[in-house]
């Protein structure tokens, strides 16, 4: 039988803390107007916002979730008014419904009209090829997987879908959320959504030698993606993570695809004799080893490019893109474990985002306190000023 939680007075003390902080940020710093702006495409009858669907999500002083479904806003003013009164830990956008969401709680037939395509990417999905950290942790080096997932994903969903209006986020926490919001992406049905995913997923299903599937290594989508994920494979999986570093890499990704039980005896000796040079060193001479092989089928001409297609290829979560009722973080929350801001990235500068200089909670409320003291504009003083221009910006750019 589970003991009962004790909570202190200084568990309530640090909860309403918290609370005073958030609340502090939401009417001063949340960007609440673009956020409808950008929600309501701008220009759209009053009835469009009224039926997106809002989740409002409430932690107690246990860190138990509150989760409250099936809200929606008649206007901007009633959006900013309920965040401000409740004061909710995060929010979370749902999909346009064919009527007002909180019709479901009284049994009425609703469905999804339509939602903005969006992808989530978390680093701990890269558990299985990262060294560094493992879990919800992220640094700096595995940072990197996360700018190769947004240069991927970001070139197939204009050059092969023609979208253009994309809205990268960091999570927060440990990964990337992109939210496509062009007119033929939000009317995507759920049939077309999963079919997209396929698409995107093909590399990798190709890798598992899917015989259902009719393409060949030269299939246009692979040989773009290698072209970036050639780019980066040095950097981020020899010299950052030093993957085959590690025997059981070795033995998973290197030797166990070399047929013949003769060639895989002979490259685990080539291997173990260069094994004190790191994984630049291993990885040479794993290729020198391929090229070597004589047998035209053990010469896989492929498997090199197969291997780093492996490593490096986006792991999507699927169900958030094909299911068009998922609901996900609005940009700007603040997450709840670490106190960094969802901000918005900028793709072509992705690679200089740096996770140590996100803004927290505790750093934000601190700025707002000494605006507000000195009678100083609060928004251009903030270090939140940057990613407020930037989603303003980008809200403008709707068409």
């Amino acid at each position: 039988m589970n003991k009962p939680v004790i909570v202190t007075e200084e568990d309530r003390e640090r909860y309403n803390k918290y609370l005073r902080r958030l609340s502090l940020y939401y009417r001063h710093l949340f960007p609440v107007e673009n956020i409808h702006k950008w929600l309501n495409r701008l220009n759209r009858e009053s009835s469009y916002f009224s039926k997106r669907e809002f989740a409002l999500v409430k932690r107690d002083v246990q860190k138990n979730k509150i989760y409250s479904r099936y809200n929606s806003f008649m206007s901007l003013y009633w959006f900013r008014k309920r965040i401000q009164y409740e004061v909710p830990h995060t929010i979370e956008i749902g999909a346009v419904m064919s009527q007002r969401p909180i019709n479901a709680r009284i049994g009425k037939h609703w469905y999804a009209v339509e939602k903005e395509l969006v992808f989530d990417i978390d680093v701990s999905d890269y558990d299985e090829v990262r060294m560094c950290c493992r879990g919800a942790s992220i640094c700096q080096k595995c940072w990197k997987f996360m700018v190769v997932a947004c240069k991927i994903l970001r070139m197939v969903l204009q050059d092969d879908f023609g979208f253009e209006e994309m809205l990268w986020v960091f999570s927060g926490r440990r990964g990337i959320h992109c939210w496509v919001s062009d007119q033929t992406a939000r009317s995507l049905t759920k049939e077309l959504r999963e079919s997209l995913v396929n698409y995107f997923m093909l590399p990798l299903r190709f890798l598992k030698r899917n015989d259902e599937l009719q393409i060949k290594w030269e299939h246009p989508l692979i040989q773009k993606t290698l072209r970036i994920v050639k780019e980066y494979f040095e950097e981020i999986c020899l010299e950052d993570q030093d993957f085959f570093s590690s025997w059981k890499s070795i033995e998973k990704f290197l030797i166990n695809e070399i047929p013949g039980e003769q060639n895989r005896r002979n490259l685990r000796e080539v291997i173990d004799n260069v094994h004190s040079h790191g994984s630049v060193v291993i990885w040479s001479a794993f290729c020198a080893f391929v090229e070597s092989l004589e047998d035209r089928e053990s010469r896989n001409c492929d498997l090199i490019e197969s291997i780093q297609l492996y490593l490096l290829y986006p792991r999507l979560d699927l169900n958030v893109t094909k299911q068009i009722e998922h609901l996900l973080k609005t940009p700007f929350s603040i997450h709840p474990d670490t106190q960094k801001v969802a901000i918005p990235l900028d793709p072509d500068n992705i690679e200089s985002f740096n996770i140590d200089t996100v803004p927290t909670l505790s750093i934000l409320t601190r700025e707002i306190r000494d605006c507000l003291a000195k009678n100083v504009p609060v928004i251009k003083s903030s270090l939140m000023y940057p990613s407020l221009i930037f989603f303003k910006d980008f809200v403008e750019k709707i068409k």
